[in-house]
């Protein structure tokens, strides 16, 4: 905008590829009195594929269907007046992101906020709430809601063949109290149509609680399909069913959601 103005800039990523030297992920942080576009966090990720096209695709069929989204967008990135490409520039998940999308603010969770290993070896599934990030003015309450629902869904997966009719429809019908399910059926259609194999039981899950529904909504974020075919058949051959993504399978025992 030929303004010149202060931001901290630190690497985003854990992965090798986030961090090459010609193509490094980069966060930017803006001063609370100089944002930028409305928004003080811009992540500025590297692509993994030559046009930046896998995410972004995600990202605008989702926001044609009305998800609350990151806001995916290309931006050109230069660095010490050096050309460095096209970027794919998002925006974090806070507040800022409900002002911008008209939304009332709401509890954020985020599965797999802390170190992957240590979680990989300590938790490593979506129904422990110490893996869950609460992005929460009270993220002791929004722990709360999400625990009830964890015990929800983990108690439908326990459904059997003694069940009543009535039975079965009082148990399944209990998650649908919770998680939307218009919005949840439309996440997994775009999952299985993208061939994703990022979202899995142990990380990039994230769900937005509506505090005017009372009703969780997954939010897209590195889904990283549409991916190439490789030598094991690349992620368009593979299913988001079977990689057990946070409450898939409870929610699918239910044959109205299926």
């Amino acid at each position: 905008n030929g303004q010149l103005l202060p931001i901290r800039v630190g690497f985003r990523g854990v992965m090798p590829q986030h961090h090459l030297v010609w193509k490094p992920s980069l966060r930017l942080k803006f001063n609370r009195n100089m944002l930028l576009d409305g928004f003080r966090n811009h992540l500025l990720i590297a692509p993994e594929d030559g046009v930046g096209f896998r995410n972004w695709l995600s990202s605008e069929l989702s926001r044609q269907w009305g998800f609350l989204d990151t806001g995916d967008h290309f931006v050109r990135l230069f660095i010490n007046n050096r050309y460095m490409g096209v970027y794919n520039r998002m925006w974090r998940l806070d507040e800022s992101l409900f002002i911008h999308s008209g939304r009332l603010p709401g509890s954020i969770f985020k599965l797999e906020h802390i170190d992957k290993r240590e979680f990989t070896r300590v938790w490593s599934s979506w129904h422990y709430l110490e893996g869950w990030k609460k992005i929460s003015k009270d993220s002791k309450e929004a722990g709360k809601k999400l625990l009830r629902i964890i015990d929800i869904a983990f108690d439908e997966m326990m459904v059997n063949e003694s069940f009543t009719r009535r039975e079965l429809a009082q148990r399944l019908e209990k998650l649908n109290e919770y998680i939307d399910r218009e919005s949840f059926a439309k996440y997994l259609a775009l999952l299985c149509h993208s061939g994703e194999s990022h979202v899995d039981n142990k990380h990039n899950n994230v769900f937005w609680f509506d505090s005017v529904t009372g009703k969780m909504n997954p939010i897209l974020e590195d889904i990283n399909g549409y991916d190439f075919p490789s030598q094991k058949k690349g992620q368009i051959h593979r299913r988001i069913t079977k990689n057990q993504g946070a409450f898939i399978q409870a929610w699918m025992q239910d044959p109205n959601n299926f």
